[in-house]
Formats: structure tokens, C-alpha cells, sequence
């Protein structure tokens, strides 16, 4: 298989993955990648924890949505 090819195939895994900054489908991302990758390290930080000038947020996930005005 060709390396593009490769890339076609991590991006068909990757795309229908519901991501924000902070979720399950972020870290699923991540370990998906990281099999790609072995030498990426993922470190988790507490939400309401203090990085540098940020917060980290509260992690939300999104079960249902719609658009209620055109």
C-alpha cells in the first residue's frame, strides 16, 4: 500500500469522529494516531486545572443536535 493510500485510510478513520478540545473523541483521535505513531505521549490534564494562560474547560459531550431556524 502506498503512503498515500495509508493517509486515505487514517483520514477515513479519523473523519467521523465527533471532536472538541476536550472528549472522548478527541483522546479516540489521539490513540488512533498514537498506533500510527507510537512515539506521540498523551498526557491528560484535570478539567478546571490551570496550563500556562488557560483553563482547561469542563468536557461536554454532544448525544443529539438540530437546527431549529434556516
Amino acid at each position: 500500500m502506498s503512503i498515500g493510500q495509508k493517509m486515505h485510510e487514517l483520514a477515513k478513520k479519523l473523519w467521523p469522529i465527533n471532536r472538541s478540545i476536550t472528549g472522548e473523541g478527541f483522546r479516540e483521535s489521539l490513540r488512533i494516531l498514537q498506533g500510527e505513531v507510537p512515539e506521540i505521549k498523551i498526557h491528560s490534564i484535570d478539567s478546571g486545572q490551570k496550563v500556562f494562560d488557560w483553563t482547561i474547560p469542563q468536557e461536554w459531550s454532544v448525544k443529539e443536535a438540530c437546527i431549529v431556524t434556516p
